[in-house]
C-alpha cells in the first residue's frame, strides 16, 4: 500500500519566497532522503522541490540548472499553485517587484501550462510529470476566504481546469489549525475547522467525486458527464474573482464580516442546456445547491454578527470552543440543499439554471422509465 504513496521533499523558503537554503543544501537533503526512502519502498516515487509558481519563472528554470548538476533524481517535478504573482515595482527610480494577487481569473491553470511546457520542451528534466502539491486562493492566515462559497467555486473551476494537464492536484489543508487563536495565529485554511464542521470547499469535493467516469462536454461554467446512458451528471458553477482594489492593495488582512466584499460585482449567471441523443423517458433529477444559504458555516456566523450585540473576535471565540451539542448542529446542518424533482425527454433534455455569484450546483439525472 505505501509503495503507491508520492513523497515530496521541498526547498525551504520564507514568506517572500526566498530561499533558505542553497541548491547544494537542498541536494544533499533530498540525496538522504530518497536513499532511505527508496530501500524502504523501492516502487514509491520521490519528488520535489516545491516551487511556489507565484515566483520568478528564471529562479525555477535556474534551480533545476543547479539540482541537474548535482544529479538530483526526481521521480516526478512538485510545484505550488496560488492566486499571486510577482509585478515589477518602481519605487524612488528604483525597480523592485512586489506580490499581488493576479487579475487573471485564469491565473493558476495558465501558469501551470506554461510551466509544463518548459519541462516537455527546454527542460533538463524532460518528461517527468508535474504535480501539485500545494493548492489554494490565499496562504494568509488573517482572513477567511478559505471558508467562504468563493473557496468551493475557486476549487472547482481550477480542478476541472487542470484536470487536461495535471494528474496530481493537491489541497493545501484538510483540517484548521489548532494554534492559539489569541495569538492570531489560527489557520482556517482547511476543508473542515478543527472540530469537524464541514466547509464549501469539502462540500466541492464531494461535488466533484460524484461526476461520472466519461466526460461528455465542459466549458466556463460546467462539466457534463455519464456513467452510463441512463445516468448523467452537470455541474455548474458561477465563479467570481477578487476586485481589482483587493488584488493590489489589501491581499491580506480582511475583517470576517467583509469577506464578500473583496469580489467582483457580479450579476446572477443564467445558462441553458439541451441534453440531445438521450434515451427517451421519465429522468429523476436530483439537484444538490451550495450557496450562502446552504452548506456554509461562514455564512451561519456572519448573519449572527448582522443581528448585532457581539463582535466578530467575540464570535470566532466563541465558535473555537462549541459544546459538543452545539458542534453537532452545524456539523449536521452546515451541508448543500438537496431537491428531487422529475423530468420528461424524447430525445433531448432540456434545462434552464441560474447561478447566483459563487454558487454551485450539482445534477444528477437518473432514467426511471
Amino acid at each position: 500500500y505505501m509503495s503507491q504513496w508520492r513523497f515530496e521533499v521541498w526547498m525551504k523558503s520564507d514568506e517572500d519566497l526566498v530561499p533558505l537554503e542553497t541548491p547544494y543544501q537542498y541536494a544533499k537533503k533530498y540525496e538522504g532522503f530518497h536513499k532511505i526512502i527508496k530501500e524502504l519502498l523501492p516502487k514509491c516515487e520521490i519528488g520535489g522541490p516545491g516551487f511556489n509558481m507565484s515566483g520568478s519563472f528564471k529562479d525555477f528554470t535556474n534551480l533545476l540548472s543547479c539540482l541537474e548538476q548535482y544529479n538530483v533524481t526526481f521521480d516526478f517535478i512538485s510545484v505550488y499553485a496560488y492566486c499571486y504573482e510577482i509585478q515589477s515595482h518602481y519605487e524612488l527610480d528604483d525597480l523592485s517587484t512586489i506580490g499581488i494577487i493576479s487579475l487573471d481569473a485564469n491565473h493558476i491553470i495558465n501558469n501551470f501550462i506554461s510551466y509544463q511546457d518548459y519541462l516537455r520542451t527546454s527542460s533538463l528534466y524532460k518528461g517527468l510529470p508535474v504535480y501539485i502539491t500545494e493548492f489554494g486562493s490565499t496562504v494568509s492566515v488573517n482572513n477567511h476566504i478559505s471558508e467562504s462559497v468563493f473557496q468551493a467555486a475557486f476549487l472547482i473551476k481550477n480542478m476541472i481546469g487542470l484536470s487536461n494537464y495535471c494528474n496530481c492536484v493537491a489541497y493545501s489543508y484538510f483540517i484548521d489549525s489548532s494554534r492559539s487563536f489569541t495569538q492570531n495565529t489560527y489557520s482556517f485554511s482547511g476543508l473542515i475547522s478543527n472540530i469537524g464542521i464541514p466547509k464549501p470547499s469539502l462540500h466541492a469535493y464531494t461535488f466533484l467525486n460524484h461526476l461520472g467516469k466519461n466526460l461528455i462536454s465542459t466549458g466556463s461554467n460546467y462539466i457534463l458527464t455519464s456513467n452510463s446512458s441512463n445516468n448523467y451528471q452537470l455541474l455548474c458553477y458561477n465563479y467570481t474573482h477578487f476586485s481589482k482594489n483587493y488584488c493590489f492593495y489589501s491581499w491580506d488582512n480582511v475583517p470576517i464580516e467583509q469577506t464578500y466584499e473583496i469580489f467582483d460585482q457580479e450579476d446572477p449567471l443564467n445558462l441553458y442546456f439541451s441534453l440531445e441523443g438521450i434515451l427517451p423517458g421519465r429522468y429523476k433529477v436530483t439537484q444538490f445547491s451550495l450557496n450562502r444559504n446552504y452548506g456554509s458555516v461562514l455564512d451561519k456566523y456572519l448573519r449572527i454578527l448582522e443581528q448585532g450585540n457581539i463582535s466578530s473576535t467575540e464570535l470566532l471565540s466563541l465558535f473555537m470552543s462549541l459544546r459538543e451539542d452545539e458542534a453537532r448542529y452545524y456539523k449536521q446542518t452546515a451541508i448543500p440543499r438537496q431537491d428531487i424533482y422529475y423530468l420528461m425527454g424524447k430525445s433531448t433534455l432540456e434545462l434552464k439554471v441560474t447561478l447566483e455569484p459563487h454558487e454551485i450546483i450539482l445534477y444528477e439525472f437518473i432514467r426511471v422509465l
